[in-house]
């Protein structure tokens, strides 16, 4: 899980810089430590923010897991050459993700 917070962070630190808009950043990261299930896990990636670290929303944590756990299961044996054999494999991963989610994509970004 920790892994997960950094590589979320990162993310909506990318998707964020993309934006003028702090009402939309707000949606990708938070200013405070994130507030999950496993609080340990949290305190532990806490530890080692030295300032740099960007806290992703729980939102943001939620879809990119929800984003790992969906393309675990498009390569799995009974999925895998169908999955393989597709042309579009981000935009698959993507409807998957966004549609569990509640997300519409406009052009090239998504709003929730």
């Amino acid at each position: 899980m920790r892994a997960f917070i950094c590589i979320s962070g990162y993310v909506a630190k990318k998707v964020s810089q993309e934006f003028n808009c702090d009402l939309c950043t707000s949606k990708f990261i938070t200013t405070k430590d994130l507030e999950y299930e496993i609080d340990t896990v949290c305190k532990y990636v806490s530890l080692q923010d030295r300032g740099g670290l960007k806290w992703p929303t729980k939102c943001t944590l939620e879809i990119l897991v929800e984003s790992y756990q969906n393309f675990n299961k498009l390569i799995r044996k009974e999925f895998e050459e169908k999955f393989l054999k597709a042309n579009n494999h981000k935009q698959l991963l993507e409807l998957l993700v966004f549609q569990k989610n509640g997300i519409v994509k406009f052009n090239s970004w998504s709003i929730m």
